[in-house]
């Protein structure tokens, strides 16, 4: 399994994905919620399929600021 830094979004309108600002750590696995205008993005694995990590970082996502 690929670990991935890609943020997409779906527009429910038009039935397409949009393509976001990346996060900062590759991730699989992750844990994630919605709270008011953010995302939460916590924990999950890093690396290649011979050598994963365990991350114990959170990233946030702004809808409105695309950051």
């Amino acid at each position: 399994m690929l670990t991935l830094k890609s943020l997409e979004k779906f527009n429910m309108e038009e039935r397409t994905w949009e393509e976001k600002a990346p996060m900062i750590h590759a991730r699989i696995g992750l844990a994630c919620a919605k709270y008011r205008n953010y995302i939460w993005v916590a924990g999950g694995l890093s690396g290649s399929n011979t050598h994963r990590t365990v991350l114990d970082s959170v990233e946030s996502y702004n809808l409105r600021s695309n950051q």
